[in-house]
């Protein structure tokens, strides 16, 4: 039988939180059974889906609020939650011309999503109208492969 451990952290949409993000990141990794490259993978994983969560808040002057990072990690998977209470903006909301608009300049958020589906076993998304954002990604461990 398997324990989980979980843990979560509340964070500012601030970039000043990343350092704090990398640390309890590498600490819930730390004696995992993930190699020391895959750990360190794992925390880029992480840190780029933050990053790109505070990013959007920035550019759009939404920084109130608090983004929720939790990790669960058993024998088989480390599970990562990011969850963004702004709820402001649905990608099936916009026409593709809108998406092409909100995506043109933004080359660096296309590496950190083409990074982390990279790093990343799964990797979902999931809007709740006038709740949440919530962003999810698994990477399984060597043993359960």
């Amino acid at each position: 039988m398997s324990l989980t451990t979980s843990r979560e952290i509340c964070l500012p949409k601030t970039m000043g939180a990343l350092g704090e993000v990398r640390a309890f990141t590498e600490q819930m990794v730390g004696g995992s059974t993930f190699d020391a490259h895959a750990r360190r993978l794992i925390v880029l994983a992480i840190d780029e889906a933050i990053t790109c969560f505070v990013g959007y808040a920035e550019s759009r002057g939404r920084t109130e609020g608090a983004i929720v990072l939790r990790l669960s990690l058993d024998d088989v998977c480390l599970s990562a939650s990011i969850t963004d209470s702004d709820t402001d903006c649905h990608p099936g909301d916009l026409s593709p011309v809108e998406m092409m608009e909100a995506y043109s300049g933004e080359h660096r958020h296309r590496l950190a999503v083409f990074l982390i589906r990279a790093i990343m076993d799964e990797v979902s998304y999931v809007y709740r109208r006038g709740l949440e954002n919530q962003f999810q990604m698994t990477k399984f461990t060597p043993v359960s492969r």
